[in-house]
């Protein structure tokens, strides 16, 4: 009986650390790629915020040849942080663009695993696809390409999707938005802004003014009913 219960144990034990080993890469990778988009490293951001969703698959228990995709993830981790220490010039939001964007988004370093792994799973996704979405709009900036933009738009979406969202008009979206906490309306705005502006790349004007009315609705009348926002909008 003592042999079941220790095997028991190990098992936890192992589960345990898998579990810390892949949100802690997430966490790390996530917030590495996002000062390599402050510093208009936009290539191995994107490696990095890649890297951040397979350490999450594998957090939420995808199987795999689990000790190759552990290497694969700490090299990838260990490249993007050897780019940040060998950067001379200090971080500062260098786009490579004259256009205004979001800024990515990263996980507060303070947060223990356990209050990482109690995090609303839709929002720690929607973290790292968003910022992965803001890489792939950035190099489609810097090299003046539709195809990066497309991907970008993609990830925004699969970002609304994780909150039951349509996005560009849907007047669906409205019911749903009160139903978000500030935290998430936030993401729900950096991530329309960003379709707004990918929009207007692409020629396509009336979808980003929609996305530029749902930011402004979602401003008034959710974030701050009943301000002077609310009161210069009517």
């Amino acid at each position: 009986m003592q042999s079941g219960n220790t095997v028991s144990q190990s098992h936890s034990e192992i589960s345990g650390e898998r579990l810390i080993f892949f949100s802690e890469t997430a966490k790390n990778l996530n917030n590495v790629g996002a000062s390599l988009l402050e510093m208009a490293k936009h290539d191995v951001a994107l490696e990095a915020f890649q890297g951040a969703m397979f350490a999450m698959r594998y957090f939420l228990g995808e199987e795999g040849e689990e000790q190759q995709q552990r290497t694969i993830l700490q090299e990838r981790l260990l490249r993007a942080t050897a780019t940040i220490e060998t950067e001379e010039s200090p971080l500062c939001l260098i786009y490579g663009s004259r256009h205004l964007h979001p800024n990515p988004i990263k996980f507060s370093l303070e947060n223990s695993f356990r209050e990482f792994a109690h995090t609303d799973t839709n929002k720690t996704c929607a973290v790292i696809i968003f910022n992965l979405a803001l890489a792939h709009q950035l190099c489609g900036y810097s090299q003046k390409q539709i195809r990066p933009m497309r991907k970008s738009l993609s990830f925004c979406r699969m970002v609304l999707s994780l909150f039951h969202l349509e996005g560009e008009g849907h007047e669906a979206d409205q019911e749903m938005w009160n139903n978000l906490s500030p935290d998430l309306l936030s993401i729900v705005i950096d991530v329309l802004s960003c379709m707004e502006q990918i929009h207007y790349f692409l020629g396509q004007n009336d979808l980003a003014e929609e996305c530029f009315q749902q930011v402004r609705k979602i401003t008034v009348d959710v974030m701050f009913p009943g301000s002077s926002l609310a009161a210069r909008a009517a």
